[in-house]
């Protein structure tokens, strides 16, 4: 006996739905490009080009490292309403899961991009990865999900 008409649809519509639920919101390639582009649009000068790398993602978290004219950080960014936004500039401290933690990204979260962190600095050379260290302290940017508004230039470091 063969299935009807009306079977086979639903089979379909069911393969399909089950196939657009299965696929990320947005690949972390494309992820990556809207973070390198908002931080260079927003710190990048004529006289200093920002280099931005490594990214690292997981879900609506990412941390990008920057360089800019010898310094450099590391940027943690949100998701928030389908766009990146730059939560807060730092050094080092951002490699420590429990800081992220403290960020307020889940533990296991935190872990997990911690990790992925890690991993992406040992794929650059020792001293790109210094440079992400040289940024002293913290600066909250956006933590309520607005883009930063100091165009030019990182904001001054706290310490």
């Amino acid at each position: 006996m063969f299935p009807s008409r009306r079977h086979i649809l639903a089979c379909a519509s069911l393969a399909l739905l089950w196939a657009i639920a299965s696929q990320p919101a947005a690949s972390d390639a494309t992820a990556e490009h809207q973070i390198t582009h908002l931080l260079k649009s927003t710190f990048e000068r004529p006289t200093a080009p920002l280099s931005v790398e490594p990214i690292v993602v997981l879900g609506d978290h990412a941390i990008a490292g920057w360089s800019q004219d010898g310094r450099g950080g590391r940027a943690l960014m949100r998701r928030v309403k389908g766009e990146w936004t730059v939560h807060l500039c730092s050094g080092d401290s951002l490699k420590q899961s429990a800081v992220l933690k403290d960020t307020g990204i889940p533990e296991a979260d935190a872990e997990k991009l911690a990790n992925a962190l890690a991993m992406a600095d040992g794929q650059l050379p020792a001293d790109k990865v210094a440079l992400f260290g040289t940024f002293e302290g913290t600066v909250v940017i956006g933590g309520d999900g607005h883009h930063p508004q100091s165009h030019g230039a990182h904001p001054q470091q706290h310490k």
